[in-house]
């Protein structure tokens, strides 16, 4: 990164978003940060977009006698390199809980591993900077009416700082990750085509090395 502010930086800036895709599979960060690839948004992600911006972006704060909703509020540790906006967090003051909206409807009985990933990633924000207890978070499922919620501790705090060390040292020493094992997720992803351009090539003389050549399609 040529940018003097983050040049001043003990670390990468690492977003929430980062995380998750990050858990879906670790090569999306290769191709963002390192590649510096911009893949056409698809039409499906396009109206994605937008719906989310109708109903969450518009709004701010919602305040109660017993818990509030604070709306697009954006939280960043420095000396740890992450950062994130939350689409709202629930607070009574003591305690919070971050909230994910998904316009589209669930198929899933709990959150799935990436979005936890995200989630948990908002939740230490809230604690490390705005000194606010968090147990739990939630996902907001609106075409279905539907909320899903998921207790954390320490494992998964734990996981969330390795990974966000992983995903630095990606960005930091420019490491070609492997991809995801699970290749039904390759189905959708935007990176997708530029994955399959490299073309791995294992050298007989070399058995331990794999070099890696990349092709133009």
């Amino acid at each position: 990164m040529n940018d003097p502010y983050y040049e001043t930086l003990k670390h990468p800036i690492v977003t929430a978003e980062d995380i998750r895709q990050f858990t879906y599979c670790p090569r999306i960060i290769y191709f963002r940060y390192v590649a510096r690839i911009k893949p056409k948004r698809t039409y499906k992600m396009q109206k994605g977009q937008e719906r989310h911006e109708q109903t969450v972006r518009v709004k701010d704060v919602e305040i109660s006698d017993e818990t509030s909703k604070y709306y697009n509020y954006y939280l960043q540790d420095t000396d740890l390199g992450l950062a994130a906006v939350l689409d709202y967090f629930e607070s009574d003051g003591v305690e919070a809980t971050p909230v994910d909206i998904k316009t589209g409807h669930h198929a899933e009985a709990q959150i799935s591993e990436h979005h936890l990933a995200q989630l948990i990633a908002q939740a230490f924000l809230l604690e490390t900077q705005l000194n606010l207890l968090v147990r739990k978070v939630k996902v907001v499922y609106t075409e279905d009416n539907v909320a899903l919620t998921h207790e954390f501790g320490i494992d998964e705090r734990q996981r969330l700082l390795k990974n966000l060390k992983l995903i630095q040292r990606i960005i930091t020493e420019e490491i070609l990750p492997d991809p995801t094992p699970h290749r039904g997720k390759c189905a959708d992803c935007e990176f997708w085509v530029h994955c399959l351009s490299l073309i791995h090539i294992s050298e007989p003389t070399r058995p331990l090395y794999i070099s890696y050549a990349v092709f133009c399609l």
